[in-house]
């Protein structure tokens, strides 16, 4: 869509050259409207004196075709900045909520490691579940969590800087980690 939105603004741009070229080689008394000669007929209402404003007729469309697709290229650029910037605070959150949850599943029994991933997978409704990586480090194990020991969970996603199908920073990943003292 963007290639024919491109395309054609370029084609009007091309036209516009095309009036502004036919226009300058007119000849100097077809613009200025040159007096009667005697006895010679008066000159058409529409070839009187013109003035420079008719020689820059397309010169804003041609500003606009040099510049609309470095506009596009911004805008692209601004909305998958703030598309990226989203997951990395999702991924953050749900890290949080995840760890809080680790730290407080102690009850016997219980697997705080599941519990803190699927407190996890839920808090990052916005982030595709499969990219997700998740691991931790406990004291003990999931299962026999120590009271007063620190648990860190840590999840990394996967992110792609793309504007306009150029890839800028290819195989970037999203990091968040936090660590919390078991309840």
């Amino acid at each position: 869509m963007v290639l024919l939105i491109a395309r054609g603004v370029i084609t009007l741009a091309n036209d516009a050259m095309v009036r502004i070229i036919e226009e300058a080689s007119m000849s100097e008394s077809e613009t200025r409207g040159c007096a009667p000669s005697p006895g010679g007929p008066e000159p058409a209402p529409s070839r009187l004196v013109r003035t420079g404003a008719a020689r820059e007729r397309g010169q804003a469309l041609i500003e606009m075709a040099l510049v609309f697709p470095l506009l596009l290229m911004v805008m692209f650029g601004i909305i998958q900045c703030g598309i990226l910037f989203n997951n990395w605070v999702l991924l953050t959150d749900a890290v949080r909520a995840g760890s809080r949850q680790l730290a407080i599943s102690r009850a016997p029994g219980q697997d705080g490691c599941q519990l803190a991933l699927a407190s996890l997978r839920a808090s990052a409704a916005g982030l595709n579940p499969a990219n997700l990586v998740v691991t931790w480090t406990v004291t003990d194990s999931c299962t026999s969590l120590l009271a007063g020991s620190e648990a860190t969970l840590r999840a990394t996603y996967p992110c792609e800087l793309a504007i306009m199908g150029v890839v800028y920073v290819p195989g970037c990943l999203l990091r968040a980690q936090t660590t919390e003292r078991v309840e």
